[in-house]
């Protein structure tokens, strides 16, 4: 049967719900610490009050009155000036760098509660390289309009102010059913090959590209010979493109055993020494994630890898049935 976390007992409710009705409390950390010490406990301030919201319980006046200061007027224009920047993967980064500009210890929860709160939404750059509904209503409407591709592409950057490349724009089109219409092209078609991409350029033997998708870099090590493989909507599919941490290994040890893969032990994507390259179970990236085992400290998640590798080696060798 699986564990049951109980958040709150009966006995801490009954504690908040008459304690709310007191008018004794100056200030939020005076009843957070109070409640605290009732009960050997480490509630956060935002966890009381989200739960005392959750039960319908009285206002506590000091944990209303510190939840609107939690967000100042500067704090405010900080967020919505770097919301739609593109520079932060994620809210977590988001968060990092706020706390770090402003010495503060925000949770991710509290952010994500007052930007569901004024309506506000993060600006990855995941997000900024979708197109809207209007881009692809104006793309329908004027892909088969341009004999020159390169004249699309600028009046369409001209026109939403963004900075969208050839093949992203080739891509967008293929994707949505489209042919550009180029008569040029059409009087010598047959210069081109069926089954061939002519709309994306061949990269040499050794280039290295960041896929912005999994924040890994990956290294071309064979030729396409035009053709054109794509995944998820990028160049990146074997055996044309393979992971630069593979690759590295595979240069000094040799080829990766079947069900293992390389990984970062500094858990930084910029950082491609074999010193910190290491071969995890493929089945122990998710426990490395559940655990909280990725790090910045190399010796640390290389003592997580280890583990791993001798909790599945054992349990295909039937000395254990269950991760313990």
């Amino acid at each position: 049967m699986p564990k049951v976390r109980i958040l709150f007992t009966q006995e801490q409710d009954i504690w908040l719900y008459s304690q709310s009705r007191a008018k004794k409390w100056k200030s939020i950390a005076d009843f957070t610490n109070a409640f605290n010490k009732a009960f050997g406990v480490s509630k956060s301030p935002d966890a009381i009050a989200n739960h005392m919201r959750r039960q319908n319980m009285p206002k506590v006046d000091c944990l209303t009155t510190d939840f609107n200061k939690a967000w100042s007027k500067e704090y405010r224009e900080w967020i919505e000036n770097n919301l739609n920047t593109g520079v932060f993967k994620d809210k977590k980064h988001f968060l990092k760098v706020f706390n770090a500009v402003f010495n503060e210890t925000k949770t991710l929860n509290a952010l994500t509660q007052y930007m569901k709160k004024n309506n506000l939404t993060l600006s990855t750059p995941y997000n900024l390289a979708r197109y809207t509904e209007e881009q692809e209503e104006w793309i329908k409407e004027n892909c088969s309009k341009y004999e020159v591709f390169a004249e699309f592409v600028k009046d369409f950057n001209l026109k939403f102010g963004t900075s969208k490349s050839h093949s992203g724009l080739t891509s967008k089109c293929e994707s949505l059913g489209l042919r550009f219409s180029n008569p040029s092209r059409r009087r010598n078609s047959g210069n081109f090959k069926k089954g061939i991409n002519y709309g994306i350029e061949e990269c040499p033997i050794g280039t290295i590209r960041l896929n912005k998708q999994t924040n890994l870099y990956y290294i071309k090590v064979q030729l396409c010979n035009g053709i054109a493989p794509r995944e998820n909507g990028h160049n990146y599919k074997e055996p044309y493109w393979k992971m630069l941490q593979n690759k590295i290994w595979e240069d000094n040890y040799g080829k990766i055993p079947d069900g293992y893969i390389a990984c970062s032990l500094t858990n930084d994507p910029y950082e491609q020494n074999i010193e910190n390259i290491a071969l995890i179970d493929k089945r122990g990236k998710s426990v490395m994630g559940r655990k909280e085992w990725w790090s910045d400290n190399a010796k640390f998640t290389a003592t997580g890898v280890q583990w791993c590798n001798l909790y599945f080696t054992a349990k295909d060798n039937g000395v254990l049935s269950d991760e313990k």
